[in-house]
């Protein structure tokens, strides 16, 4: 049944072969140029991919083949008109695109149906067994006839070529004497190749493996060699000095999370296997198994064994555009279709030049598909590999070559003489159908067969054929296991660690630090490498030496807030935060869950098994306002190993769910927020005292400064809004004074704070033109639009305050632009009722923003008078009351006199000690008339 199946699937295959050789045909005979035009350039690479694995595919069982002979005609015409189409932007979509999209996913069920049938095929013959049984004939018992000698025939096979019928035209006998004491193969067993038209297993269409019985070819497709080294040295791009690994690294010459080499002043990087292949990275190969003899100067693996993987993939042939037929790969750089030099694969009809990658992609290259595998993955420039092209000597032991117009065997030097191989152009001539091709694809095609020459047994005689070859080389880089050190891993500088993280996102060379020391801009390189800025713990030196926190730093305008925001970045992938919400942490028991083993354990525990790296796990301490490690949160007591809970001041223990409850920490680090927070002390520190206490926050016993609230997130400037989620929510700060939870006093200085950099104060600097509504760069005075205005340093639109009088509240031009009341880019207000557009200038002018905040306005600073006197801040007896047109009389005298009562609402006058009656002045003034 299975041998039964296996003739039936080769039965099939051919008939279906036949069938999708004349569609094809057809199909492209049916196909115009025009229906065609504008194919997008993927597009064009399948339907390339699509002509050349149909020629592949479909090749018949004999090279006299008319139909086939007849489909690759057709198919160099598809691939012509496909290679002169200039490409589209997006994907054709027509009836002939569909078509042809069609026929490729039939072409690819042929090939998984023949794959399948063949697998088949295979297994059913590892599974046959043959047994040679004497059988006895009961009815003639056997006689002793002779055991001098018998004779063996062998027929001689040959085929008419015109009509293709088998004759049996001559036979030769042998004689053996002792048959059973010779050898069990015969060469006689072998019929001769006179005439004979070889027979392909499909599997040699598809990638040359056999043909009758022997390898088809020793055509190699893809060598992989794998080495490895240490790095010994490094060239600085700048300095041209040869640099450590640690230099390399600090200097943000070498990126080891990314694998690239950088020049840091021109912005271009190559990867780590061009780099060495350049010669721009020195290293030392050496035994896998061994280091000895290498510099343990190791960093994350860079300085340990490393490796580079070289895969050599040959180009077979390459298809001219303009005719469609593949020709060989010296004909192409003669023809100046490819550039050996830089790799470019040029079209001469539509003008494009691709790369080496995107030349075998599309279908201009014959090379092995593996060369693409992982090209389509990487993301960025992550350790990608280096390809390269080179025209190499390469050398095959011939064995045989057939002649197709005799079907005999010929010498290799015989070929040569005749004409039939050209080792200079590296071609190879039919004689009988005149058609040129490759060494490589006649060798695929079992026309040339032999070997790779291998220089350990072979020498250098008649029959070996040495031809240039073009290879192509792709080298990728891969980092080894960090080296052990006295028994222990060699641990990188962290401060490096983190340093080289911004390299790739900020460009550390660019000026972005004030150096306290000198009042002079600096890069972030060179205020680390000086000190001034300790990335792995977070921290700011001064020039009085005093150590602040990064916020710190920036509040007092020694870093700028962009970078702060790039630098806190690089601690949210590795923060407490993280490991909680990775199940690994439980922020109420302070216990580590290994997920490997399921088993629960203390952090100390955790730390000392490695589970858990203490020096590259963060959180934010709110009370400090900085960014702390576990490891220095332990040394500085602030973190307790054995429970995992966060101890307070006071020396309380709280859990970490606990800790951030009562605004102690942040489990999570948002570099958004605490630049805002830096920003907002930095904004507030010029015009008034922020550690005035008046602020009330759930969970916090105390009254609050206001340094402490905008730290802790109660106060947010840029909305002017007080924030307190479980108990009023996000409300107006004037809302927030009228329910007790802030100060009026410190209202009243927050609103002045406003005032002084309000939109009126921009409009009077000349920050902002009201007629546009852009700002004014002050140094080239042009206009510019809001957002530009921001990340140029001009003006912050989330702290130009001005007061909403659709609202009646306190707000800021930025948050006019998130709610879509002014539009950032026509410098327009809308009134969202009307829809209506108008100008600052209109929107001030018919009253509908107030440029200016008026503190008294929006905070009532009076008090019952009695409350005054019960509290000893007013004295009855010494105090003069003030009255409507400057009317004065003593406190006494005011009080009999009926202008107030003990529950009046007064203010007193801070410079001269008076009481003011807070109410209507009209009625005052009857009462004083």
């Amino acid at each position: 049944l299975r041998e039964q199946i296996c003739v039936n699937c080769q039965t099939a295959a051919g008939r279906l072969r036949s069938q999708l050789a004349q569609f094809l045909s057809i199909m492209v005979s049916q196909t115009q140029s025009k229906e065609l035009q504008g194919l997008s350039a993927n597009q064009k690479s399948d339907y390339m991919k699509l002509a050349n694995d149909a020629t592949q595919v479909l090749r018949g069982s004999s090279l006299d083949d008319p139909e086939y002979n007849q489909l690759k005609g057709d198919l160099a015409v598809f691939r012509k008109l496909i290679s002169q189409i200039k490409p589209g932007e997006t994907d054709l979509n027509n009836a002939a695109v569909h078509k042809w999209n069609k026929t490729h996913t039939v072409l690819r069920q042929f090939v998984e149906l023949e794959t399948y049938s063949r697998h088949f095929e295979e297994e059913c013959g590892k599974r046959r067994n043959e047994e040679v049984l004497l059988i006895s004939d009961l009815r003639k018992p056997p006689q002793y006839i002779s055991s001098a000698y018998f004779q063996r025939v062998i027929p001689t096979i040959d085929i008419d070529v015109t009509t293709k019928e088998s004759k049996l035209t001559s036979f030769k006998s042998e004689m053996y004497i002792h048959e059973r004491h010779r050898n069990k193969v015969s060469p006689l067993l072998e019929p001769p190749v006179k005439k004979q038209i070889l027979q392909r297993d499909e599997a040699a269409m598809a990638g040359g493996d056999y043909v009758d019985g022997y390898t088809a070819s020793g055509f190699q497709t893809k060598v992989s060699e794998v080495k490895n080294f240490v790095i010994a040295g490094v060239e600085d791009p700048r300095t041209k000095q040869k640099l450590t690994i640690l230099q390399a690294l600090s200097r943000g010459v070498l990126n080891k999370d990314f694998g690239t080499y950088n020049n840091l002043e021109t912005g271009q990087f190559m990867p780590i296997a061009e780099a060495i292949s350049r010669g721009l990275i020195s290293v030392e190969y050496g035994d896998a198994a061994s280091t000895n003899g290498f510099e343990n100067d190791s960093v994350d693996g860079l300085g340990s064994l490393n490796s580079i993987e070289t895969e050599t993939f040959a180009v077979s042939g390459v298809v001219d555009p303009r005719t469609g037929e593949t020709v060989s790969v010296k004909e192409a750089i003669v023809s100046g279709l490819l550039d050996s030099k830089t790799g470019k694969f040029h079209n001469p009809v539509t003008g494009e030049e691709l790369s080496l990658l995107d030349a075998v992609s599309a279908g201009y290259l014959m090379a092995d598909a593996s060369l693409l595998d992982g090209e389509d993955e990487v993301d960025g420039p992550m350790y990608q590999s280096y390809t390269s092209i080179v025209l190499e000597d390469v050398k095959y032991k011939v064995s045989r070559i057939i002649n197709s117009l005799t079907g005999e065997e010929m010498t290799l030097e015989e070929a040569v003489r005749a004409g039939f191989i050209d080792p200079v152009l590296g071609i190879y001539k039919n004689p009988r159908t005149g058609e040129v091709m490759s060494i490589e694809e006649a060798m695929k095609q079992g026309l040339i067969k032999g070997r790779p020459f291998d220089s350990k047994r072979d020498l250098d005689s008649n029959d070996v054929l040495t031809y240039q070859q073009l290879q192509v080389r792709k080298q990728t880089f891969k980092a080894g296991e960090p080296i052990l050190m006295n028994g222990d891993l060699v641990k990188p500088d962290q401060n490096e660690v983190m340093l080289d993280k911004l390299r790739a996102a900020v460009g550390s060379s660019k000026v972005t630090v004030v150096d306290p020391r000198t009042g002079k801009p600096v890069s972030l390189e060179d205020a680390v490498d000086s000190g001034v800025i300790d990335l792995a713990s977070g921290m700011f030196r001064t020039q009085d030496g005093d150590i602040i926190s990064l916020t710190e730093a920036c509040a007092r305008g020694f870093i700028d807030a962009s970078l702060l925001e790039e630098i806190l970045k690089a601690y949210t992938d590795s923060t407490l935060g993280s490991l909680i919400s990775s199940g690994r942490f439980d922020p109420d028991t302070g216990l580590v869950m290994d997920l490997t083993t399921g088993k629960a354990m203390t952090l100390q525990a955790a730390i000392q098994n490695k589970i858990i790296d203490p020096d590259a796990t963060y959180f934010y301490d709110l009370a400090r306002n900085r960014v702390l490690s576990l490891a220095e949160a332990e040394e500085s007591g602030r973190l307790d190993e054995k429970s995992g809970q966060i101890v307070t001041a006071t020396g309380e223990r709280l859990s970490v769910s606990q800790a951030q409850a009562s605004k102690q920490i942040c489990s999570e680090i948002n570099p958004k927020e605490i630049v805002e927070r830096a920003e907002s002390l930095a904004l507030l520190r010029g015009y008034m005292d922020t550690n005035m206490r008046g602020i009330k926050i759930l969970n916090v016993s105390d009254m609050v400064s206001v340094e402490e609230a905008i730290t802790l997130g109660a106060i947010h400037l840029p909305t002017s809004c007080y924030a307190d989620e479980k108990s009023v929510g996000v409300v107006p700060l004037q809302l927030a004074v009228e329910m007790e939870r802030v100060e009026p006093s410190v209202a009243l200085a927050l609103f002045s704070a406003f005032n002084l950099h309000s939109l009126e104060q921009e409009i009077a600097t000349g920050l902002i033109d009201p007629n546009s509504g852009k700002y004014i760069n002050p140094t080239s005075k042009q206009k510019v639009q809001v957002d530009a205005a921001k990340k140029a340093g001009i003006s912050n639109p989330d702290y130009v305050y001005l007061v909403d009088q659709q609202t009646g509240n306190i707000t800021t031009l930025g948050a006019l632009v998130e709610k879509g009341k002014f539009d950032p880019v026509s410098g327009q207000f809308i009134d969202v009722t009307t829809g209506q557009s108008m100008s600052l200038r209109e929107a001030i002018a018919w009253g509908i923003i107030i440029p200016f905040v008026d503190p008294e306005k929006y905070v009532d600073t009076s008090s019952a008078l009695k409350d005054l006197i019960d509290s000893g801040k007013v004295n009855p007896r010494a105090v003069d009351f003030v009255a409507a047109n400057d009317l004065r009389m003593s406190l006494r005298d005011a009080l009999a006199n009926g202008f107030l009562t003990m529950g009046s609402r007064v203010t007193v006058d801070p410079e001269t000690g008076d009481v003011l009656l807070m109410s209507d002045e009209a009625v005052v003034q009857s009462l004083v008339e």
